[in-house]
């Protein structure tokens, strides 16, 4: 009864579970780790973990164990599925000395991957945004002290240049402050509106 009360609690969590013996042999796995693993279950269990090195998931895996084994602490890996959806998981490796087993947990991070991404992607945006100002302004400025005998026009054309880029730049300074408020605005703080 408690065996079957086990299996529902691991069949419950969003996470894939995988339980090991000592000597890394698979005693149990839910179906979500099922699913990661794209594996039979006859294919699985009471199969050493070093057996099925044709998954480069399930090599992680062992190694993990191994390490894990060898050094009695949680080992931890961010692994990547590579494929159409582009999955990334958490693997996580815990001794249960208590049970003399292994738990291996593979939990989705995609979404933390993909805000990783974009938060890349953001960073070079910007990045590129306020390199070209100040391109110019140091272009236009550095012309100015080597050419000291300008004419009124071209001094007036190019101090408008600087103004003009500086005034781009604080822009775009105010703005990244602003996305920045707006990532640690309060729940409270927004209401819906008729767009």
């Amino acid at each position: 009864r408690a065996r079957k009360e086990h299996q529902y609690l691991f069949e419950a969590l969003p996470l894939g579970v995988i339980l090991i013996s000592e000597k890394g042999r698979i005693v149990y796995f839910n179906q979500k780790a099922q699913r990661y693993l794209k594996l039979a279950k006859s294919k699985l269990i009471g199969q050493e973990l070093q057996e099925l090195q044709h998954s480069s998931l399930l090599k992680k895996c062992h190694r993990l164990f191994l390490r894990c084994k060898e050094t009695g602490h949680e080992q931890s890996f961010s692994y990547c599925i590579e494929g159409m959806d582009r999955k990334s998981l958490n693997l996580v490796v815990k001794s249960l000395p208590e049970i003399e087993r292994f738990l291996i947990i593979l939990e989705d991070s995609s979404g933390q991957y993909q805000k990783h991404q974009l938060g890349k992607d953001f960073v070079a945006n910007a990045s590129h945004e306020l390199r070209t100002p100040i391109t110019i302004i140091k272009g236009f400025a550095e012309t100015l002290s080597e050419m000291p005998e300008v004419s009124d026009a071209m001094f007036q054309d190019f101090t408008e240049k600087i103004v003009r880029n500086c005034q781009r730049m604080d822009q775009l300074v105010k703005n990244l402050l602003t996305l920045t408020d707006l990532d640690y605005l309060p729940q409270a703080r927004l209401q819906e509106c008729d767009l």
